[in-house]
C-alpha cells in the first residue's frame, strides 16, 4: 500500500495479458511495443553465452555485461 500511496506505478504490459483495474497511481504503458519475450528468456540469452543485442538497448546490454549478470 506505502507504494501505491507514494509512488506512481508504470506497468509494461505483456502480449496477452490482461489488465485488472487499479488507482490512479498506476499507469498502464498501453502504447508500448510489446515483445514476443519476457524478462526470463532474455536472462536464459544471457546465461547461455546468446546474444540480445536485438532485445534490449545497448546501455542495458553494457550494464548486464559489465557486473556479469547471470552469468553461470
Amino acid at each position: 500500500r506505502e507504494l501505491l500511496d507514494n509512488y506512481r506505478i508504470l506497468v509494461y504490459p505483456r502480449a496477452g495479458s490482461s489488465l485488472g483495474s487499479y488507482g490512479s497511481k498506476v499507469v498502464f504503458l498501453n502504447d508500448a511495443p510489446k515483445w514476443d519475450y519476457s524478462s526470463t528468456y532474455v536472462r536464459n540469452h544471457v546465461s547461455e553465452g546468446r546474444d540480445i543485442s536485438g532485445m534490449v538497448a545497448q546501455g542495458v546490454r553494457e550494464y548486464i555485461e559489465k557486473r556479469g549478470l547471470w552469468k553461470v
